[in-house]
């Protein structure tokens, strides 16, 4: 990172314009990810877009692990939404003529009531409860991150496997959609597991090597 950078002193906090931008466009992403619920995807784009400049910002600057509990926050926390408020389109039918049931021909289901309440209760769920509790400094938190980014990235993967072959024309629309949300699960899943390698790993392997002393 650049030293020369201008430094900022936000409410006695002495920040980096690098890590001043950082917060800014997480808490844009965050309250775009809110206000998907109800605006829809103008909201959600803007979201994601907020998120990868976050991602490349992160990247660009010393991996503080401050920095990358406040990035799992804003990554999961606009999964969580966005999960949820997808589920809960697909469980009330507004999203039918976008994703008609024709779609889940060859696979286990005759509508989207299950793959709804998968992606707002184990998507979803996972997400949100991993966004409150990123910043307790306990390696379950960690791992609950690790999990949650898995298993966004594994709907959208089983979705891909499942659907792509079927939605004809429209499938570079869809292929972008769940891009929109497969890239945040691996960046959830990168983050928390250089989280994890930096902070406990050293830990398990002073236990196994004292273990065989």
């Amino acid at each position: 990172m650049n030293q020369q950078q201008r430094e900022w002193n936000i409410f006695g906090h002495v920040l980096t314009t690098s890590d001043l931008s950082i917060y800014i466009l997480m808490f844009v992403a965050l309250l775009s990810g809110v206000a998907s619920i109800w605006v829809g995807m103008i909201a959600t784009i803007l979201a994601a877009i907020a998120v990868l400049v976050v991602s490349i910002l992160v990247v660009r600057t010393t991996m503080k692990h401050k920095v990358i509990r406040i990035a799992l926050f804003v990554l999961e926390a606009f999964i969580g939404l966005s999960a949820i408020q997808g589920g809960i389109l697909l469980l009330t039918g507004a999203f039918d003529q976008y994703v008609p049931v024709a779609w889940l021909a060859g696979t286990p289901f005759s509508d989207y009531t299950i793959p709804g309440l998968v992606l707002v209760i184990v998507v979803g769920g996972s997400a949100l409860l991993a966004a409150a509790t990123v910043f307790i400094h306990r390696e379950w938190t960690v791992l609950v991150s690790v999990l949650a980014g898995l298993l966004m990235v594994g709907y959208e993967v089983v979705e891909a496997v499942s659907l792509d072959s079927k939605v004809g024309n429209v499938l570079p629309t869809v292929v972008g959609m769940q891009l929109l949300w497969l890239v945040p699960g691996l960046a959830v899943f990168g983050l928390a597991g250089y989280l994890w390698m930096r902070e406990y790993r050293s830990q398990h392997y002073h236990i196994k090597h004292a273990s065989h002393a």
